[in-house]
């Protein structure tokens, strides 16, 4: 086998890797929002990291106000890219090891919280973690495990069921 098409099949097995983490990552990120809908309901409130809050928050920093439904707009669109950004970086970080779900759920749901944690208050896309509502740090933590354990379930199927070879055109 020549170097190029080792490296063409290389290219293949990555863009295939990326693709049904786009897929999970995706279904992952419309699970987590519906929860967070749903506990917003609940709780009547707004937590400090809604997309749209962030949305906000940052347009303030810059002098600006948003009107809701744009928030809501941006906020959709940045929840659309996060989710699946994550899904495919974790996805190439395990593509060489035997996938272990329970583990793999947990450390991707940490590795998001203690980001979020630290990066969305130091961009101030929310208040210092200190300022945050009672319930918010524990609310952000349950966010990211079912972000993470519907990325990593919805993974595991699509890996068992059987790939069928693309067709050579």
């Amino acid at each position: 086998m020549s170097a190029g098409n080792g490296d063409t099949q290389g290219h293949r097995e990555i863009g295939r890797i990326v693709r049904r983490a786009a897929v999970a990552a995706s279904l992952a990120t419309v699970a987590e929002a519906e929860v967070t809908l749903m506990l917003e309901r609940r709780c009547r409130r707004e937590p400090v990291f809604l997309p749209r809050a962030m949305v906000r928050r940052l347009a303030g920093e810059l002098g600006y106000v948003v009107d809701d439904r744009v928030a809501r707009l941006i906020g959709n669109v940045m929840r659309a890219g996060y989710g699946p950004a994550w899904g495919i970086g974790w996805a190439l970080l395990r593509r060489r090891r035997t996938p272990r779900p329970l583990q793999d759920a947990c450390l991707l749901a940490a590795i998001m919280w203690i980001f979020e944690l630290v990066m969305l208050p130091s961009v101030r896309a929310t208040p210092p973690v200190r300022r945050w509502p009672s319930g918010d740090v524990a609310w952000d933590l349950a966010n990211c495990v079912i972000f993470a354990a519907a990325d990593v379930c919805v993974t595991a199927l699509m890996d068992s069921y059987p790939r069928v070879p693309p067709a050579d055109g």
